[in-house]
């Protein structure tokens, strides 16, 4: 989409099923999306022409590392699989306990850990180096809370998670505490997203909402209900002064959905 003419640009065709994620690498050059049809694809933004096609089974979710040398993919069979995205191969893959679908996942800004949220609701911290398990942030719910969203702070300090009982919580990836947990949601939620200057963050949910959130104070900034329809995906401009959420059907319902910008006046330092 062209942000400033709300026109669309290409449709970057390829995929046969769900498209359950999608991210821009770090120099804006490819998108990587993530599918049900057992493929994440690369796409080139200049010519919208389909670069690559990685097999990796049903992808739920995509992160690139801060080089862009690395994509995480996040697959419904368990693991959390690295791709070297200049030689297009499968470099290691990271087994949780639990073996749950991985639903989705955050590269920390200084790409030395990987963030993976599962449907049974754990979130495992990787080494990215290392390749290996680093802490693990479970036992917060008595009952089924899936990982919906994670989002990294811009300055790695705090992990966002959004969950299906409602809650946005923020953890101290550091020691695996939990910091603050927002309610205002009901029902779902389903994406989270910090400002570029981590001073506000942003969720969606099953509620047709989006909350804007103080992140230090917890404090409940705004909110808009002008969605119709559940509120599956929220990001923000690099500027900071747009915010866009798309919207998606609700159950066997195939009523199209609609991606909402909106221009943002914040608090002043």
């Amino acid at each position: 989409w062209d942000v400033s003419t709300s026109q669309a640009l290409a449709e970057l065709e390829g995929h046969s099923s769900y498209v359950w994620g999608v991210a821009w690498s770090p120099d804006g050059s490819l998108l990587a999306s993530a599918n049900q049809d057992g493929t994440v694809r690369l796409w080139d933004v200049e010519t919208y022409q389909e670069l690559s096609v990685l097999n990796t089974g049903w992808a739920f979710s995509v992160a690139w590392s801060p080089s862009g040398n690395q994509l995480a993919v996040g697959t419904a069979e368990g693991p959390v699989q690295v791709w070297d995205i200049e030689a297009r191969e499968l470099l290691y893959s990271l087994e949780s306990p639990s073996s749950s679908m991985i639903i989705s996942v955050a590269w920390s800004p200084h790409g030395s850990t990987i963030a993976s949220g599962e449907l049974a609701g754990g979130i495992y911290l990787w080494d990215a180096e290392r390749r290996e398990q680093r802490s693990a942030l479970v036992g917060y719910t008595d009952r089924r809370s899936d990982a919906n969203g994670l989002a990294w702070s811009p300055d790695g300090r705090v992990l966002a998670s959004a969950h299906q009982d409602g809650q946005v919580r923020l953890w101290d990836p550091e020691n695996g505490e939990l910091l603050q947990a927002l309610s205002g949601h009901v029902g779902w939620v389903r994406g989270v997203a910090w400002s570029p200057d981590g001073r506000s963050l942003a969720s969606t949910g099953q509620d047709a909402k989006v909350y804007l959130w103080n992140a230090d104070t917890g404090e409940q900034l705004a909110l808009r209900d002008e969605h119709t329809l559940p509120v599956w995906s929220v990001a923000w401009s690099p500027d900071g002064r747009q915010l866009a959420a798309g919207s998606g059907q609700y159950g066997d319902s195939h009523t199209s959905g609609t991606v909402l910008v909106w221009a943002l006046s914040l608090p002043e330092e």
